[in-house]
Order: structure tokens, then C-alpha cells, then sequence
């Protein structure tokens, strides 16, 4: 038998229930889309659909600003209007720069992945890659503009632009590479003539590996000196300093050609632009350099 305190309580709990439901069904059903709208974006941006990941995330930015606020006066942002209560105008505003900041996380994320996965490819392939991956950018960044949403995508494209250039510039970065190993090794044959075997003057030898030691024969991890725009700076600087030390310990001469030097120059030229104007023209020569046997 139910008593009527349990009966109370549960018409109680019934009543806040509905009362819950009442005040917040608009709320729970503009979250639910959100996500949804949100996921389907995602899918449509790993296929490379890019106008859809465009129009779909936007409703879904839409779905999370209504979800937030049921009290409005008038609000405008990122290609929308709505009228909004002045008290929640910042907190909209706040909202939409989130929501700006994982539009274009994910569209970082969907580029870059282009760039990396991309290195494993073939030369006949590479020649491609940096038109789709520029086509890419130009879809996406347009379509953004084309319904209102301005999101700042400058420092995108200036990472872009170092691994547009380091790509481009690593088959010379590998040539000079090459040239000084050769030299180095050179060397290390001057002395194994000097000293002979067995080895008498172990002194003397010693001495000699020591500046053999000298000799840096990396520049270590040179995309982290291309993302600071200044491997082809470095590179030169590199070279031009173990070029004078093999000729002054062993005898040894490297030299580059001049077709290496005039990249090197090109290549210090474009690190030190503050941006790239990408056209078809630039595409094709960068792809047709990265293309090259080192």
C-alpha cells in the first residue's frame, strides 16, 4: 500500500520533472543537433568535402548559439543574425570565438595531415600534391568567407608555406649534405695515409680524428631550422664554414656548382618573405624542385 507521503513525493518529482522539460527542451534539442551537425562535419572534412564541412559546421555553430541563449535582442556574427539580450551579447560573442578556434583547428589538422602523409609519396605524385593541397586551402578558406564566417587563417598558411619551402628545398639540402660527407671522408682517408699502420704516434693521431671530430656533418633536424625560415641560411653558412676547415687541417677542396648556389639564394629569398603569392606558376616550380634527385 503506497502512502501518501510517497505519493506526494512522487508528484513532486513529476512536477519538476516536466517543469525541467518545459523551461529546457528548446536548449537539449539545439545541443543534440550541434553535436550531430558538428560529427557529420567532421566526416564530411576527412573526406575532403570541403563545402559541406563549411555549411554543416556553421549549423552547427548556429544549433550551440541558440541552445545558449533563449533570450534575445539583436546579435549579428559570424553569418548570422539573431536578436539577443544585452547581458548575453559578451558571453555569444566568447562563444563564436570558441567555436572559431575549432573550425579552424580542424581545418589545420585536415592540411597538415595532407602535407605529412603526403612525403611518402612518388615523384610523378609530388608534382600534384601541393596543387591539391593549395586547391585545398583556396576551397576552404573561400568557402568560409562565402557565408560570413571570418576566421583568420594568416598563420595557417605561413606553416603551410614552410613545408611548401622545405619541401622544395630539400633535395638541395640533401646535395650539400652529400658534399660535405664526401669531403669528410676524404679527409679521414688523408689521414689513414699519414699515421699508416700500424699507428706510431698515437699522440698525433689522436690530434688529427679531433679535427676530423670538428668537421659537424648534420645541421640536425632541418625542418625545425626551415619552420624558423632559416635552413637556407644556415645551410650556406654551414657549408661555407666546413668548405674552409677541410681546406685548412686536410687539404681537402668541396665546392658547390653554380646551380646549387643560385638555389641557395632563391631559397634565402623566400624564407625571408614575410608571405608567399601562390600562383600556378610558383605550384610548378616548387613541385618540379622538390621532384629533384638530390
Amino acid at each position: 500500500m503506497v502512502s501518501d507521503n510517497d505519493e506526494s513525493t512522487k508528484r513532486g518529482w513529476l512536477s519538476a520533472t516536466a517543469d525541467w522539460v518545459y523551461r529546457n527542451w528548446e536548449k537539449s534539442l539545439f545541443r543534440f543537433f550541434g553535436i550531430a551537425l558538428f560529427v557529420f562535419a567532421l566526416l564530411a572534412l576527412r573526406n575532403s568535402n570541403v563545402t559541406e564541412f563549411v555549411s554543416v559546421s556553421a549549423a552547427g555553430i548556429f544549433c550551440f548559439i541558440y541552445a545558449n541563449f533563449t533570450k534575445f535582442r539583436k546579435f549579428k556574427g559570424l553569418g548570422f543574425e539573431a536578436e539577443l539580450w544585452e547581458d548575453k551579447q559578451a558571453e555569444a560573442a566568447k562563444l563564436i570565438d570558441q567555436l572559431k578556434e575549432i573550425v579552424a583547428i580542424y581545418s589545420r589538422e585536415t592540411l597538415m595531415s595532407r602535407v605529412r602523409h603526403a612525403r611518402l609519396y612518388s615523384a610523378n605524385d609530388e608534382k600534384h600534391r601541393w596543387k591539391e593541397i593549395w586547391s585545398l586551402y583556396e576551397t576552404l578558406t573561400g568557402e568560409h568567407s562565402r557565408i560570413g564566417q571570418q576566421i583568420d587563417f594568416r598563420a595557417l598558411k605561413k606553416e603551410l608555406e614552410t613545408y611548401f619551402i622545405f619541401d622544395a628545398m630539400l633535395p638541395t639540402y640533401r646535395n650539400v649534405h652529400s658534399i660535405i660527407l664526401d669531403g669528410r671522408k676524404q679527409a679521414g682517408k688523408k689521414i689513414s695515409e699519414e699515421f699508416g699502420s700500424p699507428i706510431k704516434d698515437s699522440a698525433g693521431y689522436g690530434a688529427r680524428l679531433e679535427q676530423l671530430r670538428a668537421i659537424q656533418f648534420n645541421l640536425g633536424e632541418p625542418i625545425e631550422l626551415a619552420q624558423k625560415r632559416e635552413l637556407s641560411k644556415q645551410l650556406v653558412s654551414w657549408f661555407d664554414h666546413e668548405q674552409k676547415s677541410l681546406k685548412a687541417h686536410f687539404g681537402v677542396d668541396i665546392h658547390l656548382d653554380d646551380d646549387t648556389k643560385e638555389l641557395l639564394e632563391y631559397f634565402t629569398q623566400m624564407e625571408a618573405r614575410q608571405t608567399l603569392d601562390i600562383n600556378q606558376g610558383l605550384i610548378e616550380k616548387f613541385a618540379n624542385l622538390a621532384s629533384q634527385k638530390s
